[in-house]
């Protein structure tokens, strides 16, 4: 839904599992796999996608500091990066090397609401 009916198309879709984060998006201030919930889902909820970062055309902070440190290689990932950086940042400015750890590999993402 995010990239065909809203043409929000920063959020990349890859391996479908929730495992490689390219699909990160922000969902009520958390870190989440878009590729593990249902549109449904996300009813009610404010969710974040990387076209949020930026601001009149000013690259966010950490968009800049990705940019300048060439933190990526082909790109395709630098959207879920971003968002993850993002929401870890947000809720802790000054993260230890085990916490950056924790959330690169979505140890503490919200792999979605539960339906039941």
């Amino acid at each position: 839904m995010l990239r065909e009916d809203l043409g929000l198309t920063g959020t990349h879709l890859a391996c479908e599992h929730g495992v490689c984060g390219a699909c990160t998006v922000r969902v009520d201030g958390r870190a989440a796999r878009s590729c593990l919930m249902l549109a449904v889902q996300a009813d009610g909820t404010d969710v974040e996608t990387v076209e949020s970062l930026a601001e009149d055309g000013v690259l966010h902070p950490i968009q800049q500091a990705m940019l300048e440190n060439h933190a990526f290689q082909c790109a395709f990932c630098a959207p879920g990066f971003l968002m993850t950086i993002r929401c870890l940042l947000d809720d802790n400015p000054t993260p230890t090397r085990e916490e950056i750890r924790k959330e690169a590999i979505g140890e503490r993402c919200d792999p979605g609401r539960d339906l039941r």
